[in-house]
């Protein structure tokens, strides 16, 4: 009968402490759980990351957008003596607004700068606001004697925090064309002047071509032979490979060597 009632007693001290215990586990539990859920409140401060993203912006120039251009004519084929005209269009990009400067420049394909050519933009700066576009022309003069025939005429605009560059390639045949005019008879002062010679370099091709409605003949010397008769409107006289110094006029309305132009070889 004792030991009956030692079991009894035991039972009731089990039944008695189990539901306490059960009560303080999941109590421990719960408030872990919440304290792991104000763990993910800390995850909350990766919103601090996205502030560090605004101070990666540093002076914020790539929210600012960019300036864009483009060219009418990447790639140019021509001649000695012609002036070409770019046409180039400026844009704001992405909310961008200033005033971007207009700088040209020409080089070889090494990227060496190319002297002796003439490069004259319309202006020398643009302003643009959000979204809106400008338009500026180039006048691209090249010289007679040319050495470089395949330079790379270059058109960079920027602020100093966005840039935008735009590249033409010439092609120059080296050949000079020396157009008469539409002058009538004369003296043909409308014609190359006589005290600036035309410099070319051994071994261009030159060629006169009749503009006029009346016909001409080159009278030439050195370099250039003498025409072997008239040269009617619309026609061309080419002489290859000049090597020499040569003069030239008019023989049909000239006729006199006072009248001559010259045309002057160089190495």
């Amino acid at each position: 009968m004792l030991h009956n009632m030692r079991s009894i007693l035991l039972a009731t001290l089990i039944a008695a402490v189990v539901p306490a215990c059960t009560v303080d586990i999941t109590g421990d539990v719960g408030p872990g759980g919440t304290g792991g859920t104000g763990g993910s409140g800390g995850t909350g401060g990766t919103g601090g990351d996205n502030g560090g993203g605004d101070n990666g912006s540093g002076t914020g120039a790539a929210d600012n957008g960019k300036v864009a251009v483009t060219v009418d004519q990447t790639a140019v084929n021509t001649e000695l003596g012609k002036t070409i005209a770019l046409t180039y269009t400026v844009a704001s990009m992405g909310g961008y607004a200033g005033t971007v400067t207009v700088t040209p420049t020409i080089t070889n394909a090494a990227s060496a700068a190319v002297t002796g050519w003439t490069l004259t933009p319309s202006q020398s700066s643009v302003s643009l606001t959000d979204g809106s576009m400008a338009t500026v022309t180039m006048n691209v003069m090249i010289p007679t004697d040319a050495m470089e025939l395949m330079p790379i005429i270059k058109l960079d605009v920027g602020d100093g925090s966005s840039t935008a560059e735009v590249s033409s390639n010439f092609t120059i045949a080296k050949k000079v064309t020396i157009d008469l005019k539409p002058v009538g008879t004369g003296t043909h002062t409308d014609w190359p002047a006589k005290n600036a010679p035309l410099k070319i370099r051994a071994g261009t091709t030159v060629t006169f071509h009749n503009s006029d409605t009346i016909p001409h003949e080159i009278h030439s010397g050195g370099g250039i032979p003498h025409e072997g008769g008239a040269l009617n409107p619309g026609s061309d006289y080419t002489t290859t490979n000049v090597t020499d110094d040569a003069t030239w006029y008019c023989h049909i309305h000239g006729a006199d060597s006072a009248l001559s132009r010259l045309v002057s070889v160089e190495p």
